[in-house]
């Protein structure tokens, strides 16, 4: 079966998994191609929304005030508080007076308060956290920065989402298991046992939708509940419903194997 075949058939419906699980190809390899597929497409819109806002911060920052940050001190050349918004709509707030402090502000957004030893970092209805400018090491000029992004910083993120592949590779490999085993005991349950070779290629293929949704919904995260309840339950329905599709097309006595 080709890779396209295979996305249909585990996707639209739940009656290819009859085919899915008798192809004498495993279905890691599946799983492994559509993860880089869609890493990559998620890398990729990343790396441009990235460079985009680096070039809009590449602008704003020729317009600063000359400022250092070494030595555990904040230098700041400028009128304060200096105020500027972001490229991605977080505001900067720079006071080295030590007029301005986290408490003075309306926090209606994400915003950073620099002050002469600390940076707080502050959201709407969460705690201030700060860190403690005097513990850092080396420095940063306005032309230091200036260089980093004229540099394109943005072209590590291809580094950085090879090595986010590998890792989902791995964790997909034991949601599957759990998955399988998942399908094992439902399909004890119907009293037709299957071999777990089974079950494990059934749950990599009723991840497929699941790692679509992860990967192409940009604001979809399964590191919260809903997000987590979200992949699971639709993985879990996959599972169950293509193995009772995978059975509706095994006779009885047939070998499930």
């Amino acid at each position: 079966m080709s890779f396209f075949a295979k996305l249909k058939d585990s996707t639209i419906g739940f009656s290819g998994y009859a085919r899915l699980v008798r192809d004498p190809r495993g279905g890691f390899g599946f799983v492994a191609t559509l993860l880089a597929v869609v890493v990559a497409i998620h890398g990729y819109m990343t790396m441009v929304e990235v460079g985009r806002a680096t070039q809009q911060m590449a602008q704003q920052v020729e317009s600063w005030p000359e400022f250092r940050i070494g030595q555990g001190r904040v230098e700041f050349a400028g009128e304060m508080p200096f105020t500027e918004t972001m490229p991605d709509g977080t505001r900067l707030v720079i006071d080295t007076t030590g007029q301005t402090l986290p408490e003075n502000l309306n926090v209606n957004r994400g915003t950073v308060l620099v002050t002469s030893d600390r940076f707080y970092f502050m959201q709407p209805g969460i705690p201030a956290w700060e860190m403690d400018i005097t513990t850092m090491q080396g420095e940063l000029t306005k032309e230091a920065l200036r260089q980093f992004l004229a540099a394109r910083p943005e072209r590590i993120i291809s580094f950085f989402y090879l090595f986010v592949y590998i890792v989902q590779l791995a964790f997909k490999a034991l949601d599957a298991a759990l998955l399988g085993l998942l399908a094992q005991f439902y399909a004890n349950s119907l009293r037709r046992p299957i071999p777990y070779e089974v079950g494990y290629k059934i749950g990599l293929y009723a991840m497929t939708l699941p790692i679509i949704i992860q990967w192409v919904w940009k604001e979809f995260t399964v590191f919260s509940p809903p997000g987590f309840t979200i992949w699971w339950t639709i993985a879990g329905i996959y599972a169950i419903f293509g193995l009772r599709a995978y059975l509706a097309n095994t006779a009885p006595d047939e070998p499930t194997a």
